[in-house]
């Protein structure tokens, strides 16, 4: 008969669908099952892992560390069930080397009482007890280890009834495997009211009743469940995620500028305007950090919401050359970021291809693929939480401290606040990784090599256009995106189009306020439009226009033309009928004929029964008809 195959232990690894997975959790019903690379679990019943197993459709790929010996047991001497192995291989050792291995009954019973006074041993084992642990040693090839007593498999203490114990896991699956589960105190109430009710029907044709279990046993059936399936069935993917994440250290760059990580965040603290007025937390900071040194390269910080444009504006201050500032901030071979829009977008793509930067995106739903930056952020709140205004701070209640009732600063307050704190406060303390401060490190990282590459703000303004065909009105305007510009030599540029030609708009998407038109035929020769509406389109972002002019789209669809087209057909019908009266009066001298009543939607009419209007008898009113082909 062929020998069963053990069941997986923890710590044992197997290859499953062509993968190694590793056994994180046994019980009484499941194997559970974790990826070696990916954050991808896996459970199993034992009677499906029997099954697998037996087919050879998972194999075992290794066993647990020190599987089949107890030699780790004995690196912790304080271990008392390691004293007392050691214990019993000092009798059995001195047994052997001195009786030979026939132990004697009275010579051996000599040899123990005189162990015993050598170390002190207040309770010797008796002959028979030395002999089985000698017949024990020697049957092990005299391995010491084999003299530490196993882990017992037995339950503890009395064992619940079928019927409690099947009640317990259909409770634990109903109740505190859901969402939202309840909490365990919760679940042993219910629990226990279950029990109760089946006692009072059983009450009727039984006396044997069941025994509630105590709230311990309920909580070490909890125990006993494997934690990430618990937390699969009770809370979301973030948290599940956040908490059982494990991942190898992102390997330290050789150069600084090699790779910087991009992210957007939305500060916790409350704003208001210049009248006080609480704007609420609508503050958003793009950072860009270079990964080597731990310095911020690029920021923006704004009320705008994360958008292609930010990023842009982001990246501007990390490539603009200033005078003065040669070799600080810089151009980065590789930008890392989330899979966000405001990343993943064609108008950073473009960008970022035109600078020649590598994009990498992360694996959705994992912030730790971006360790630096949120790192940073989590910096930055441990300070904001400290001022008034701010929504996480850890005071209970209300009445203890109201966000908008503490909130004082403005935007440009935040935003001054936060420069000064990322150069003066950031930049210049010892950074606990690094062991000295990012600015240091960023200095030691330049002193070698020629400064970072940097595009004055003519290029990047030039770099970041899009573009747009336009016709030129005879006022001398350009008119798209619902919005118009106009120029002093548009006219004259109208003039030289041909019949049906547009110009060629070049766009800022930053800042809608001013646009170059060119000529088709002359695209190297743009000239300057100023926005018709400089109030709203200057510094007015395309992503901002968008989004209030959809808005306003939105708020336009919630009017209806119904009672304007009611009323301009009652007018044609009064005007048809006084023109053939007219003409009836002038041909005929017919008397004059009282005028036909119009239509009236308006439900707010407070004349008179008699004066209410009514439709037209289609006898009276020659509608004119159209064909279907004339509509």
């Amino acid at each position: 008969m062929r020998d069963e195959r053990p069941l997986p232990s923890v710590g044992s690894q197997y290859i499953v669908n062509g993968r190694t997975m590793e056994v994180i959790h046994v019980d009484d019903v499941l194997v559970t099952f974790r990826d070696l690379e990916r954050t991808h679990s896996l459970s199993l019943t034992i009677d499906r892992i029997t099954v697998e197993i037996a087919r050879q459709t998972i194999v075992l790929f290794a066993k647990p560390p020190g599987d089949g010996s107890k030699a780790l047991a004995f690196l912790d001497p304080s271990d008392r069930h390691v004293i007392s192995a050691k214990r019993k291989h000092y009798y059995v050792d001195a047994a052997l080397k001195q009786l030979g291995g026939t132990l004697p009954k009275k010579k051996t019973e000599e040899l123990i009482a005189r162990l015993s006074l050598e170390i002190k041993d207040s309770s010797p084992p008796s002959y028979s007890t030395l002999y089985k642990w000698s017949k024990q040693y020697k049957s092990h090839h005299c391995d010491q280890f084999c003299l530490l007593k196993d882990k017992s498999n037995l339950t503890r203490g009395k064992r619940l009834e079928p019927e409690v114990e099947a009640l317990i896991n259909e409770m634990v699956i109903e109740y505190y495997l859901s969402r939202p589960g309840v909490g365990v105190t919760t679940l042993h109430s219910f629990i226990h009211a279950q029990i109760i009710a089946i006692n009072r029907l059983r009450e009727n044709y039984s006396t044997r009743l069941l025994t509630p279990p105590s709230l311990s046993t309920v909580k070490r059936k909890i125990n006993k469940l494997c934690q990430l399936t618990t937390d699969k069935s009770r809370n979301n993917q973030y948290y599940i995620q956040k908490k059982h994440h494990t991942s190898e250290s992102n390997k330290e760059q050789i150069e600084a500028l090699d790779l910087a990580e991009i992210d957007n965040h939305n500060l916790k603290i409350k704003i208001v305007d210049s009248n006080g007025k609480a704007l609420g937390s609508i503050l958003w900071w793009t950072v860009i950090i270079d990964v080597k040194t731990r310095c911020v390269i690029g920021w923006e910080l704004s009320s705008t919401h994360p958008c292609a444009e930010k990023t842009i504006r982001a990246l501007k201050k990390a490539l603009i050359a200033v005078l003065g500032e040669e070799k600080i901030r810089g151009k980065p071979i590789h930008l890392h970021s989330d899979n966000g829009t405001e990343f993943n977008n064609s108008t950073i793509k473009y960008v970022l291809d035109r600078l020649n930067i590598l994009y990498v995106r992360g694996p959705p739903y994992t912030p730790n693929a971006r360790p630096y930056v949120e790192r940073f952020f989590g910096t930055f709140e441990l300070w904001l939480q400290e001022q008034p205004g701010a929504t996480s701070r850890d005071i209970s209640g209300p009445a203890l401290y109201d966000a908008d009732k503490e909130a004082v600063f403005t935007e440009e307050n935040v935003i001054q606040y936060a420069e000064y704190w990322l150069e003066n406060v950031y930049h210049q303390k010892k950074h606990r990784t690094l062991n000295m401060p990012p600015s240091v490190a960023w200095e030691r990282a330049m002193k070698n090599r020629l400064p970072p590459e940097k595009f004055t703000e003519e290029d990047l303004d030039i770099l970041y256009r899009f573009i747009r065909f336009a016709r030129i009105s005879a006022a001398g305007r350009v008119h798209f995106l619902s919005l118009s510009w106009y120029g002093p030599g548009l006219p004259e540029m109208r003039a030289k189009l041909k019949k049906g030609q547009q110009a060629i708009c070049y766009c800022n998407p930053l800042n809608l306020g001013e646009i170059w038109v060119a000529h088709p035929e002359d695209p190297r020769s743009p000239l300057r439009a100023y926005a018709t509406y400089p109030e709203y389109q200057n510094n007015l972002t395309l992503s901002e226009h968008e989004l209030l002019h959809s808005q306003l789209l939105d708020e336009g669809r919630e009017f209806d033309d119904s009672k304007a087209h009611i009323a301009l057909l009652n007018l044609r019908i009064r005007m048809t009928k006084d023109r053939r009266k007219a003409q009836q009066l002038r041909t005929q001298g017919v008397k004059e004929i009282e005028t036909l009543p119009l239509i009236n939607s308006d439900e707010n009419d407070d004349e008179d029964q008699n004066n209410k209007v009514i439709p037209p008898d289609q006898d009276d009113v020659d509608i004119p008809e159209f064909g279907g082909d004339k509509i």
